[in-house]
């Protein structure tokens, strides 16, 4: 086992970042849960492939139907409305429906067939489905041209439309993250300020007190082997309000007993006591918003390195100095 009080150190960092940055975390997507965050963004990802990639927020109740049998521009409200899509979502305490918060790509790419009226019979040409498209609308043409690929093939059909799915929500992941990150730095700066989670004061204190350096580091030992679990949230646990309080309360706990170790109850008197705060305080902020992830896997890696102790390289060269010693003698 390494003996190294800067490894040491850093342990306690990236423990502390890690449990914190996992309550902002948790903190987060409650808030998402509550705000309907991930159904709205799911919808706006509908509208934008349906509709010609239109930014619009509202589609219209109903969907027009056009005099010559073809297609509407318009088809995110159609899609939504087809039943193995709206089931899928909650309905509000008004009786309002929700659009749901996850669709499976083969889901979409059924619901994209039910959208275009195919009959779901046998022996039914898939190229049929062409004539209530309009090759001048883009969203249309690039459902053709799926059309086309397919090649009469039903099964290669929802292949791509579901491949198509997946490579959108892709990118909607990004936008998700992007729109959620405010809400994480708010978060991370509510959690952090009040408790003083100050990097540099914190640095000092593991630096300056061995006890509650070994303190830190057999808490960050026994929480990556206790809950690692926890530590990986899923799709649909992130949907569970109930999941994410459970989870809640073993993070609190978690803190409660890192705060504990810590002791960081220090009030700036000084200018230079507050800029060390403010600075330190916006540090920890900072390393919060890299997520849980990053900081418990680094944190995983320190606890093997100081866990190795000596290489075995070492031992292996040191023996054979023995050796030597013992030839001459």
């Amino acid at each position: 086992m390494i003996d190294n009080p800067a490894l040491d150190i850093a342990i306690g960092l990236a423990f502390t970042y890690g449990i914190y940055s996992l309550i902002a975390t948790v903190a987060t997507e409650i808030i998402s849960t509550f705000l309907k965050l991930r159904g709205k963004n799911l919808k706006t990802t509908i509208i934008r492939m349906l509709d010609n990639g239109s930014d619009k927020k509202q589609v219209s109740k109903e969907p027009k139907t056009s005099a010559n049998g073809k297609l509407d521009n318009d088809l995110s409200q159609k899609f939504l409305n087809q039943p193995e899509i709206r089931f899928l979502g909650r309905i509000s305490r008004s009786g309002k429906e929700r659009c749901p918060s996850y669709i499976k790509p083969a889901t979409f790419a059924r619901a994209l067939l039910n959208t275009i009226d195919y009959p779901w019979s046998e022996n039914t040409d898939l190229s049929t489905l062409k004539e209530k498209l309009t090759p001048d609308n883009p969203t249309h043409k690039l459902i053709i041209n799926m059309l086309d690929e397919a090649n009469g093939d039903i099964a290669k059909f929802k292949d791509l439309s579901a491949q198509w799915f997946s490579d959108t929500m892709d990118r909607a992941s990004g936008w998700y993250k992007r729109k959620t990150q405010m809400i994480t730095l708010i978060a991370a700066a509510i959690i952090v300020f009040p408790l003083n989670l100050n990097t540099i004061e914190i640095s000092r204190k593991l630096s300056s007190d061995k006890v509650a350096r070994m303190e830190m580091v057999e808490a960050a030992g026994t929480y990556i082997q206790t809950y690692s679990l926890v530590n990986r949230t899923n799709q649909d646990n992130l949907a569970k309000l109930d999941s994410l309080n459970d989870q809640m309360q073993i993070l609190l706990a978690e803190a409660g007993k890192t705060e504990s170790i810590l002791n960081m109850d220090i009030q700036p008197k000084t200018p230079s006591d507050w800029f060390v705060y403010i600075f330190g305080c916006l540090l920890t902020v900072i390393a919060l918003s890299l997520g849980a992830p990053f900081w418990f896997d680094l944190l995983s890696r320190f606890i093997k390195l100081r866990n190795t102790g000596v290489p075995e390289k070492s031992e292996t060269k040191n023996n054979r100095q023995v050796r030597k010693v013992s030839v001459k003698i």
